[in-house]
């Protein structure tokens, strides 16, 4: 159905199917047919859902096609959302998926490369002209290079630019001249999309130290180790009150290569305050580390990313998350002190920050309380939690638990507690990870037992659901409701008349391996068997798996799906109910797609 909608919009900008037949004020890169020549490296840039056309006039014979594109920022924010394309005319393939009249038969994958390279191949074969589609459906500018080749090699991967860069093959505006031309009645346009802000650049000195804001928090890039030190420099404006900023560092090689003291970053605040990065995983080859900083003055702060291997390249990616005016919601702990009174957060991420006073008696303990929306499906949950000044041993005199209703009416059950991770003598590193079958909302309790004593704490929170809104007029797949970031969840009632019952969802997934997790939990099942109830999947015409629910061990009712695959799908899910004469209450999250 997307697809139908993409047809409609493109048939409405060029007015016919064919190819080729563009009209001939098309701007470069804008349609197939005014696609940009691909000759050697081209770089360029696009904003958030644009996309951009280039063609190979592709002459056939022996020689073989070859795509490299990179890009930058190359980070959670881009990974999925950011493609490359190849069409055609031929019959073959995919049609209409980028193009009306066109087939899709390729996609630029990883094949290997690291993250933020995709590749393409074709060898040889008839005289024809590749469309090639470069598309930005992230949320954030990207600049972008491309390289060609037909002599049978892998390009050589290119450097991209970094955002805002200009375009090759696409004429910039001319300046005003200093003599305005008379005025003239101006003509309907669309606002133009406003530049990015600069990237940051990388320094190996203090003093000019690459900046991280709202707008640029993320840099890629490499860096050669020394034994001696090896440094770049970056920093970013601090605003105080305890705001936590989470600082993450995505390198190639990883720990297994460099050492745990090998590579990561330093932050320096005010006072001579200094963090270290601190280990959180390693995934084959690729390590992260992080650190989250709260601090109750406002400051500028110092990021020394380090390397002092024996001249290895590592390549990283260093982000900021929290920073004023960025995407993830950020609370500070005021008046919840008490479960009647706790802040529900309604994002996805969430960094939270505060500070607690110490209690003034054993047993009662000061608290920050927040309601937490879990999507289900073991889809991960993360809270890593930084508190000063720092405490050791098991039983710390601070932590957080997330606790959920009791299906059985009884005591609330306990979902996540915190666990000490990393330390030193400035703050303690609590972390800990949830997954669970079924969907929940539930009471995160942010507490401080340490008589006389107040705490400082940031706390970043990844892989929550936010609320599930109530749906309504989806029972045919033509009026499908689409599940999104924007809106990760719905509630429903099905009620079946005889002789089944169906509500319709669509989800886009972006590919790249990314995982998505679907799904479904009943609040009440209306007496229906397991067996009448879940979801089927559908591309297309083609089931592609059924779901039934089935008791959690706690009496919920939950069943879900998880899909991963390098290549991007739009799926069509199909709930329903064959139990006649039953109504059906439940609850659909879902979690990866665009």
């Amino acid at each position: 159905m997307l697809r139908t909608l993409k047809l409609i919009l493109a048939t409405l900008v060029v007015f016919t199917l064919g190819l080729p037949a563009s009209a001939s004020a098309d701007a470069p890169g804008t349609t197939p047919t005014s696609g940009i020549t691909l000759s050697g490296v081209m770089t360029g840039s696009l904003n958030p859902n644009q996309t951009r056309w280039y063609q190979i006039n592709y002459p056939g014979g022996s020689q073989s096609v070859g795509l490299v594109m990179t890009y930058d920022p190359n980070d959670s924010s881009t990974i999925g959302t950011v493609a490359l394309n190849v069409d055609w005319s031929n019959a073959q393939g995919t049609k209409d998926a980028d193009w009306p009249g066109l087939y899709r038969i390729g996609q630029g994958t990883t094949n290997g490369l690291p993250t933020g390279n995709l590749f393409w191949f074709a060898g040889s074969g008839n005289a024809v002209t590749y469309y090639v589609e470069v598309s930005n459906f992230s949320n954030e500018p990207i600049g972008y290079a491309v390289n060609y080749t037909t002599d049978g090699n892998r390009p050589p991967i290119p450097n991209p630019p970094p955002p805002g860069s200009p375009t090759m093959g696409v004429t910039p505006s001319m300046p005003p001249s200093s003599a305005p031309a008379p005025a003239a009645a101006p003509a309907p346009t669309t606002p133009a999309a406003p530049v990015p802000a600069a990237a940051p650049i990388p320094s190996t000195l203090p003093s000019k130290a690459g900046t991280l804001s709202a707008t640029n928090n993320s840099i890629t890039t490499q860096l050669v180790g020394n034994p001696g030190g090896a440094y770049h420099y970056y920093h970013f404006a601090y605003p105080g009150a305890n705001l936590p900023v989470q600082v993450t560092i995505v390198f190639q090689p990883g720990y297994p290569s460099t050492g745990a003291q090998g590579f990561g970053f330093n932050l320096y605040g005010p006072n001579g305050i200094t963090f270290e990065s601190q280990p959180v995983g390693t995934n084959g080859t690729i390590s992260t580390g992080q650190w989250t900083y709260a601090f109750p003055a406002a400051s500028d702060v110092l990021i020394q990313v380090f390397n002092y291997t024996a001249g290895m390249q590592v390549n990283y990616t260093l982000t900021v998350y929290g920073l004023a005016g960025g995407s993830s919601t950020t609370l500070i702990g005021s008046s919840n002190t008490t479960p009647d009174k706790a802040v529900d957060i309604t994002s996805i991420n969430a960094s939270i920050g505060g500070t607690l006073k110490g209690p003034s008696s054993v047993g009662n303990p000061t608290s920050y309380y927040y309601i937490v929306h879990y999507p289900g499906g073991n889809a991960p949950l993360t809270i890593t939690m930084n508190v000063t000044p720092p405490a050791s041993g098991q039983n710390l005199p601070y932590g957080y638990t997330i606790t959920c209703p009791n299906p059985t009416g009884g005591q609330p059950l306990t979902a996540l507690t915190a666990f000490p991770v990393a330390g030193d003598i400035n703050s303690t590193t609590l972390s800990s990870t949830w997954t669970q079958q079924s969907a929940a909302t539930c009471t995160l309790n942010i507490s401080n037992y340490w008589v006389g004593q107040d705490i400082h704490f940031g706390m970043s929170i990844t892989g929550m659901a936010g609320p599930a809104t109530p749906a309504s007029g989806n029972t045919t797949g033509d009026h499908a409701i689409v599940l999104n970031s924007a809106r990760p969840g719905a509630t429903e009632s099905l009620t079946n008349s005889g002789p089944d019952a169906f509500d319709y969802y669509l989800i886009n997934y972006p590919g790249s391996q990314s995982q998505l997790y679907v799904s479904i939990t009943y609040s009440s099942t209306g007496g229906a068997p397991d067996n009448a109830l879940g979801f089927q999947v559908y591309e297309g015409s083609q089931l592609q798996a059924t779901i039934h629910p089935h008791d959690d061990g706690t009496g919920i009712h939950s069943g879900y799906w998880q899909f991963a695959d390098p290549n991007p799908h739009t799926f069509l899910i199909q709930v329903e109910n064959y139990a006649k004469g039953t109504t059906t209450s439940y609850t659909i999250y879902q979690v990866g797609s665009q």
